[in-house]
C-alpha cells in the first residue's frame, strides 16, 4: 500500500491531515518485469508505485509527485504517470495533465491549503 497525505508547513499541529491509501498492484507488471522501461521505473521510483490497468494499458504511477488537485479531491489522478504499453508515447510523460480541471476556484482553495487554511 502507498499512502498520500497533503499537509502544509502553516497547518496547525492539532489539523488532522486525512490520508489516502492506494494498492501498489505490483502483479500487473509481471508481464513486463524484464522490459527496461519497467527497471528503470521501478529504480526511479524507489519502491513508491502504484500500478493501474487502464483498458489494454499498464499504467505506472509515481505518488510522490503529487495528485493533479490531489490537496481538493483526494481521488485525483497522480501527476506523474507512465504508460507500460508499446503503441503509446510517453514523451510528455513528467507534466501530462498537471494543471488539468485549475480555475479561480481551485487556486484560491490551493493557496489556503498552502497557508495552513482547511475552508472548501
Amino acid at each position: 500500500m502507498v499512502y498520500t497525505t497533503y499537509r502544509s508547513a502553516f497547518d496547525n499541529p492539532n489539523f488532522s491531515s486525512p490520508y489516502s491509501s492506494y494498492a501498489k498492484n505490483g502483479k500487473l507488471l509481471d508481464n513486463y518485469k524484464d522490459d527496461q522501461d519497467t527497471k528503470n521505473l521501478l529504480e526511479f521510483s524507489e519502491g513508491i508505485y502504484t500500478v493501474e490497468q487502464k483498458n489494454d494499458t499498464i499504467q505506472f504511477n509515481i505518488p510522490r509527485f503529487g495528485q493533479i488537485m490531489g490537496w481538493q479531491y483526494p481521488n485525483a489522478p497522480f501527476t506523474f504517470y507512465y504508460y507500460i504499453h508499446p503503441d503509446v508515447s510517453n514523451s510528455l510523460s513528467v507534466q501530462r495533465g498537471r494543471l488539468k480541471g485549475w480555475n479561480k476556484q481551485t487556486t484560491h482553495y490551493f493557496w489556503n491549503r498552502i497557508l495552513g487554511k482547511d475552508e472548501k
